[in-house]
């Protein structure tokens, strides 16, 4: 575990206790701007979550995708962060996406931070195996094998908006322990840091048809 990703789970910890369900929701969960700010307060450094509002000049995506959730520069290291609350499976698109932006060069390392219910983590898929692997090690992943699942490739390779074409073959995650949210009980947030691996060739995706 790298030094930024120690002081981002800690980040995440500290915020989790802050974020509360909204008594009008029947599924009791909060909006992912909610979480975004509750992580943000507690980096140190210079957090950014503008980015989000700004399309991301990230070769291997057409059209070019919007920017990172929360853009975090700290003690030298330059992260890029990807928040969901719910869409447990879609966040494959961000893990993908991070991957892509550190290979380019756009970040030094990469996050993401999802909460979600057991339900929804139970059927988060690809996703949910990263966040269940083993804790504080580095796991590879093949992009190629991680869309045989047609829900994973729908996630990924979306009918509409920002899509990868050109990415790394073969991805690297690192998980933490699950944390608690007191204030959101149904909701349990995981973080992942998120790599491409080394040496890792480019794997073309298919384009969506004109």
């Amino acid at each position: 575990m790298t030094a930024a990703f120690a002081i981002f789970a800690t980040a995440v910890r500290a915020g989790a206790p802050e974020v509360d369900e909204r008594p009008s929701d029947p599924w009791r969960s909060f909006l992912e701007a909610t979480l975004e700010a509750a992580i943000a307060r507690h980096l140190p450094g210079r957090a950014e979550p503008a980015q989000q509002r700004r399309r991301f000049p990230l070769e291997g995506f057409d059209p070019y995708p919007y920017g990172v959730d929360i853009d975090w520069a700290h003690d030298g290291t330059h992260a890029g962060v990807e928040t969901k609350v719910s869409d447990v499976l879609d966040s494959l698109f961000d893990i993908v996406k991070l991957a892509t932006a550190v290979a380019r060069g756009h970040f030094d390392e990469g996050y993401c931070a999802v909460a979600a219910t057991a339900k929804q983590w139970t059927e988060g898929g690809a996703f949910s195996a990263m966040t269940n692997a083993a804790i504080g090690e580095w796991r590879e992943w093949p992009v190629r094998e991680l869309l045989t699942r047609p829900a994973a490739n729908k996630a990924v390779l979306v009918a509409t908006g920002p899509r990868p074409h050109d990415v790394p073959a073969r991805i690297e995650t690192m998980a933490v322990e699950p944390i608690a949210m007191p204030k959101a009980p149904t909701h349990a947030l995981r973080v992942l840091a998120v790599r491409p691996a080394t040496d890792a060739p480019w794997l073309s995706l298919p384009r969506r048809a004109a």
